[in-house]
């Protein structure tokens, strides 16, 4: 619900640790207040792709760590990227884990290279949303989120039955992902 906290991680090795994308973090505390949300960055969300690469168990230490937190209500990937699978085998590896996500269900919202972890929750019988993630939809890099983005993205707010609807339009292929 509006007020609540939701925890910005790095699900896989992105790019939004990187110098050239600082731009991002106006917009993203901007849209996220609009939004009438509170937020965090997970320990290691914002290290560098290299470094989450090389380090997988940094991303899943910030996943369990969300999961622990009770006052995260909603986990949000920041964006795709590469290297999630690796993080699989350190879910599967301890069966406390499990316990730690069953007890403490999350929202969890993203797709793309976090598409492995769905699979994962999925397996477990914890219900996860995929698609969405925070640089890509409810972050893009326009003046004000697009209409369809947001009204899907505020389904999440209703406890009422949703139904996603199929967007009318495709949005322009974007020439830069820079700042605009």
């Amino acid at each position: 619900k509006k007020g609540d906290t939701v925890a910005l991680v790095s699900m896989s090795a992105n790019n939004i640790g990187e110098p050239k994308y600082a731009f991002r973090f106006k917009l993203i505390e901007d849209r996220l207040k609009e939004l009438g949300l509170n937020y965090i960055f997970s320990a290691n969300a914002l290290k560098s792709r290299e470094e989450l690469t090389a380090n997988p168990k940094l991303i899943f230490d910030d996943i369990v760590e969300c999961f622990k937190n009770k006052d995260i209500k909603a986990i949000i990937a920041i964006n795709g990227g590469h290297n999630a699978e690796t993080t699989v085998k350190y879910f599967l590896e301890n069966e406390e884990i499990k316990n730690v996500v069953l007890s403490n269900p999350k929202i969890v919202l993203g797709y793309s290279d976090t598409t492995i972890q769905h699979l994962v929750f999925y397996k477990w019988g914890l219900q996860t949303y995929y698609g969405q993630n925070l640089v890509c939809d409810i972050c893009e890099q326009e003046k004000t989120m697009l209409a369809y983005s947001k009204k899907h993205f505020e389904m999440l707010f209703s406890s009422s039955e949703q139904v996603i609807e199929k967007s009318d339009i495709w949005y322009h292929e974007r020439p830069t992902y820079g700042e605009s």
